[in-house]
């Protein structure tokens, strides 16, 4: 019976060590984009403003969205560009994401 407690333990200890070290993956992955220098060859400001209103009117359409799957409705974008658009709005305050498992649940601060 000991043997079953200390296995069932061990299990959820592993489960628990990867969700955590996937966590810290993201959180890596966020912070090292936020801090990068801005490229030379940054779209101009209207192109920001059109993606912005983009991200903000699919997230406005379907409240809740996941944001791996916004990424399948942004197909012709790479996910750094809508990463980096998404931490903006958060930033901003258009939008709030949520955790919600491995990847964020997305809406809007209206």
């Amino acid at each position: 019976m000991g043997w079953i407690v200390l296995l069932i333990l061990i299990a959820g200890g592993a489960v628990a060590y990867r969700q955590l070290v996937t966590m810290e993956a993201e959180i890596r992955a966020e912070i090292a984009a936020a801090e990068q220098p801005p490229d030379n060859s940054h779209p101009p400001a209207d192109a920001e403003a059109d993606a912005e209103s983009v991200i903000v009117n699919l997230i406005r359409a379907r409240p809740g969205i996941l944001q791996t799957d916004l990424y399948k409705e942004l197909p012709a974008w790479s996910r750094r560009q809508v990463q980096k658009e998404l931490l903006s709005l958060e930033r901003s305050g258009r939008i709030t994401r949520r955790k919600s498992g491995n990847t964020y649940q997305l809406s809007t601060s209206d």
